[in-house]
């Protein structure tokens, strides 16, 4: 039981690598910037860096690692032992939570680093990303699911997409608040642990899958070509008109 509980505890440490790793090493790994010296004040600029995937890259290749090794059937052991008749839905749901934090964090006092047209943005792209990425490994690694429904179960395609939109989260409120902007990552861990107490995947494929979408998210921040960004110093005003007996609505939009 001792071996077990401690096989448990390493397969949660590793899935809260990227709350430790992201608000721990925020500086010089993944908020790297430059600064920049405009018009006599300090502005720093957010840059992309490898250093960024090195989170992402390790739990991609632990995953991998783990897809025959011992720990899978442990853990599935003490599941079965435990958890036996264990079963929700909720994580079908659960996964998407940090997109309403996302949305909402504005409307909760913090502050994003981008319009909500650009996180719609990003939020899609990578989603398509994501989709492109895991459904054809799962289709072609072929791993049997535990509970033997399907050969589709690596990687995780619950926790890959819980870890992109907590991902995405993290940066878009990483500069105005660390604490709110890690929320996300608890939901995307406690995703993949739901994923494991349901039998539906092994401590590998949750592993890979967060590592995946992490990836997706960070590329997609940094290199999304569809960023519809509008300037904040821009104002948009509606008006009610009426010319020549005819009513409508005006809009004048003022570019500074």
């Amino acid at each position: 039981m001792t071996k077990i509980h401690h096989l448990l505890c390493c397969f949660v440490a590793v899935l809260c690598l990227p709350v430790s790793g992201f608000s721990e090493t925020v500086s010089d790994t993944l908020v790297e910037s430059k600064i920049l010296i405009k018009s006599d004040t300090l502005v720093k600029q957010d840059c992309f860096s490898y250093k960024k995937l090195i989170i992402p890259s390790a739990l991609i290749i632990g995953g991998t690692l783990l897809r025959h090794s011992a720990v899978n059937n442990n853990v599935k052991e003490f599941r079965d032992r435990n958890f036996g008749s264990f079963q929700t839905s909720f994580d079908d749901y659960f996964q998407y939570s940090s997109v309403a934090l996302m949305f909402g964090g504005n409307y909760m006092g913090f502050k994003s680093e981008h319009s909500n047209a650009r996180m719609l943005s990003n939020l899609l792209v990578s989603k398509l990303l994501l989709t492109a990425i895991t459904l054809p490994l799962k289709n072609n690694i072929g791993d049997l699911r535990p509970d033997n429904s399907a050969c589709n179960a690596f990687p995780s395609g619950h926790t890959a997409a819980a870890f992109t939109c907590a991902t995405l989260h993290f940066l878009e409120y990483r500069n105005s608040n660390i604490w709110f902007a890690s929320t996300g990552f608890m939901i995307a861990t406690t995703t993949g642990a739901l994923r494991v107490m349901n039998n539906r995947h092994w401590v590998s494929d949750i592993t890979a899958g967060a590592g995946i979408g992490m990836t997706t998210a960070i590329l997609t921040y940094y290199f999304n070509p569809l960023t519809f960004e509008v300037k904040k110093d821009n104002r948009v005003c509606f008006s009610p008109t009426y010319i020549d007996n005819k009513a409508g609505l005006a809009l004048n939009y003022n570019f500074k």
